[in-house]
């Protein structure tokens, strides 16, 4: 009874750590930090005529 319930239980730890794991790789932005180049910054602001700076966003939603 005892080895069924620590199998069930690794069982389960194994099921967490993996969604975990999953969710994780869903969200991880690979682009963070990044910056545009000035030619595709150039491209969105012909293709958008709105552009708004990063700098800005963070200052309005801080």
């Amino acid at each position: 009874m005892d080895r069924l319930l620590t199998r069930d239980k690794k069982f389960n730890n194994l099921i967490r750590m993996t969604i975990i794991e999953t969710i994780q790789e869903v969200l991880r932005d690979t682009d963070f930090g990044l910056e545009l180049q000035e030619r595709v910054q150039k491209r969105l602001r012909k293709q958008h005529r709105s552009f708004i700076s990063f700098e800005d966003i963070k200052k309005r939603y801080s």
